[in-house]
């Protein structure tokens, strides 16, 4: 075997590890009936948050039309497009490197896209953005917390609570949580960086325009991330794992392509303007024939063929572009990499024009800022109170006793002893924990009956 050929076959084994996180010592064979990543895939399929984004916001909140995609759709939709750029990755790669964790690729990406949304909190991208809101109108109470802390809450990112998610708060008495393997941490982490590094502007590279991991995670996501030996960009921050690019893109993939889907079938965008966006995406896929059907037949025919055709595009930049993604030194998104980047983004335009800005869609976002909001200022006052009164205490019983909870401890009984135990980091930590992995309803349900709006029956 060349030397060329059996370094980069010590790369790879490193980049697919089946160590599992929290673990001290390798674990999984790779010849075992189960692959280690199939075992991540179980896990999470069977963890409560990924059963809870039945109901939460893809793009239309709290549809009744039960063909519009929820983030559970959505996920499985994006593990299912992964799993392909996974086999065509695959395939490609071991006709040049002779390692049996190349097999594992598909099965790593499928999984690590299964997760990649279950740190989501409610009503979709405007729930972040209603905690950084709620984080910056109540600096007053972040005060004492570290520069680090602070920001985890200031830019709070639904990346880094996917990662707490299924590294700290599902098994929680268990170091590492779920204990997925450091392949497929690496493949789900979009950004291998901390809120606030100090080195450089995060926005410099691809995988630190926004953060994967809080200050309460980091010593987890730093021991993986220099187990398998991605590059290091800054004190914490790091290169994204090559896999990494093949989530991305499905997850831009189905985003885009499915949202578009979901518009026409809301009434939103016309049929037949979406048949001129996707036609050229599907064109893309050698031997495509556009066939006639009837308008919302054509766009379903059309969006499978797109699909393929974005496929084939991103897989052709990985191919091109390996050297850089291994290196940490390519910086844009495989689909902004292609040749079809300008058709993609003209359907984005559409999608964005009729859809994200719709007025259904920006009302139920904006209740949204003001159900999440409510629902902190109420948990988190009471849980950062010393002397709570007799409503905060009544708040407090309603916060389940997991989430007070420090992760790999003893579990605490008592309620107040454990709150006393927590720092206010960790107890504005347990709030966003709790309000972040509503659904949708309960989230709104919960808030109405703690307002008086609407009492419980």
């Amino acid at each position: 075997m060349p030397k060329k050929e059996v370094s980069s076959s010590r790369r790879w084994g490193r980049l697919l590890s089946t160590q599992r996180l929290g673990r001290d010592r390798q674990t999984g064979s790779l010849d075992a009936p189960r692959r280690p990543s199939e075992r991540d895939y179980d896990r999470i399929v069977f963890s409560s948050p990924f059963r809870r984004l039945q109901d939460k916001t893809q793009v239309f909140p709290l549809s009744s039309n039960d063909y519009t995609r929820t983030r559970l759709t959505h996920s499985l939709e994006a593990a299912s497009v992964g799993r392909s750029l996974g086999h065509l990755a695959a395939n490609w790669l071991s006709e040049m490197i002779s390692n049996p964790a190349i097999a594992h690729i598909p099965s790593i990406v499928s999984a690590a896209c299964l997760a990649h949304d279950i740190g989501n909190p409610p009503f979709g991208h405007s729930g972040e953005y209603a905690i950084q809101s709620w984080a910056e109108n109540n600096r007053h109470l972040l005060d004492g917390l570290s520069l680090q802390e602070q920001q985890d809450f200031l830019e709070f990112e639904g990346n880094a609570q996917a990662f707490r998610v299924v590294a700290s708060l599902q098994v929680r008495r268990r170091v590492g949580g779920l204990q997925l393997t450091h392949a497929t941490i690496g493949a789900m982490m979009k950004y291998p960086s901390a809120s606030l590094h100090g080195e450089k502007p995060r926005q410099a590279l691809v995988g630190q325009k926004k953060f994967g991991f809080f200050a309460a995670e980091e010593h987890l996501a730093v021991a993986a991330l220099k187990e398998m030996g991605l590059p290091k960009h800054a004190n914490v921050a790091y290169a994204r794992h090559p896999l990494a690019f093949l989530v991305e893109a499905a997850d831009d993939i189905c985003y885009r392509i499915v949202d578009l889907e979901d518009s026409v079938d809301q009434g939103l965008v016309g049929a037949q303007a979406a048949i001129e966006v996707l036609r050229p995406l599907a064109r893309a896929v050698s031997g495509f024939r556009d066939k006639t059907y009837r308008p919302m037949e054509r766009v379903t025919w059309l969006r499978a063929h797109a699909i393929n055709g974005l496929i084939e595009a991103c897989h052709d930049v990985f191919v091109n572009h390996i050297d850089a993604i291994l290196d940490g030194t390519f910086n844009d998104s495989l689909i902004q990499a292609s040749g079809v980047a300008k058709d993609y983004n003209a359907l984005e335009e559409l999608v964005q024009e009729f859809a994200y800005s719709n007025d259904r869609v920006l009302k139920v976002e904006v209740a949204g800022f003001q159900t999440i909001g409510g629902l902190l200022d109420k948990f988190v006052g009471a849980l950062l109170e010393k002397s709570p009164d007799k409503e905060q205490a009544k708040v407090r019983a309603l916060m389940p006793l997991g989430y007070l909870q420090r992760p790999g401890k003893k579990t605490i009984s008592d309620r107040n002893t454990a709150i006393r135990r927590l720092t206010p980091y960790e107890r504005i930590l347990a709030a966003t924990d709790f309000v972040s992995g509503m659904t949708d309803s309960y989230a709104i349900e919960l808030y109405r009956n703690l307002t008086g709006i609407k009492l419980p029956m």
